[in-house]
């Protein structure tokens, strides 16, 4: 399964959805919902029970409707699934919950590491430089004729390295100790490829050109499993 059914918050404290186990299970989120305030009080025994309220506007029906979903956390999801029956569905969906669960715990606890951290404030100290070197290239830009760069260069190249490294935007205080390792090394080549190229005179859409191709290659030798997700919310 390629779809995120585990998140992660600032907490950091992963959990899963009355919703998505709804989706999933082929259970009617009414029954889901139904079984979690009948047994309310077991949930609680594993911490808040925690939910939202959202507002849903179904075809046929006017005005606005509400309905309650609960945020789950492992031990609370684990005690829902066995008020389910266990069908083949149920089943399938109860091996990919563990095994999301587990790869939270897993990429959390490498993010709380001294070398995670240490990797990420080196990356903003990199960062700081490259953006600092971003503004000069945005003037220099305008003066070659560009009406926008200068107001979307820092999102140009951060948008280039997220998708040579395979993370959304906002995704970086989650990522593994791998791939803030590679946003660092290509940010680096970034900083000196503009600054070189800027010397040189170079067109600036034929700077992006160059960095595109320079993180490009990098990537060849830059392996990173399913680092997309590596840690979510």
């Amino acid at each position: 399964m390629d779809t995120e059914i585990v998140f992660n918050e600032k907490n950091n404290e992963p959990f899963t959805t009355s919703s998505i186990i709804a989706e999933f299970t082929g259970v009617q989120h009414h029954t889901i919902t139904r079984l979690i305030q009948q047994h309310e009080q077991d949930f609680n025994e594993f911490g808040l029970l925690r939910f939202q309220i959202d507002a849903v506007k179904s075809e046929g029906y006017r005005g606005t409707k509400y309905t309650k979903t609960y945020q789950l956390n492992e031990q609370q999801a684990t005690l829902l699934m066995t008020y389910l029956r266990n069908t083949e569905k149920v089943r399938a969906f109860k091996i990919e919950l563990v095994r999301q669960f587990y790869i939270m715990r897993e990429a959390l606890r490498e993010r709380q590491s001294t070398e995670w951290m240490l990797t990420r404030r080196q990356g903003k100290l990199i960062r700081r430089a490259e953006t600092d070197t971003l503004y000069k290239l945005g003037e220099y830009a305008a003066k070659q004729g560009s009406r926008h760069m200068q107001k979307e260069v820092y999102r140009t190249y951060t948008k280039l390295v997220n998708s040579l490294v395979g993370i959304e935007a906002g995704e970086r205080e989650r990522a593994s100790f791998k791939t803030l390792s590679v946003i660092a090394f290509l940010e680096d080549m970034i900083l000196h490829t503009v600054e070189d190229e800027m010397s040189n005179g170079t067109y600036y859409k034929e700077i992006y050109r160059k960095c595109k191709e320079n993180g490009e290659s990098i990537m060849k030798f830059a392996y990173l499993p399913n680092s997309t997700h590596a840690l979510n919310g």
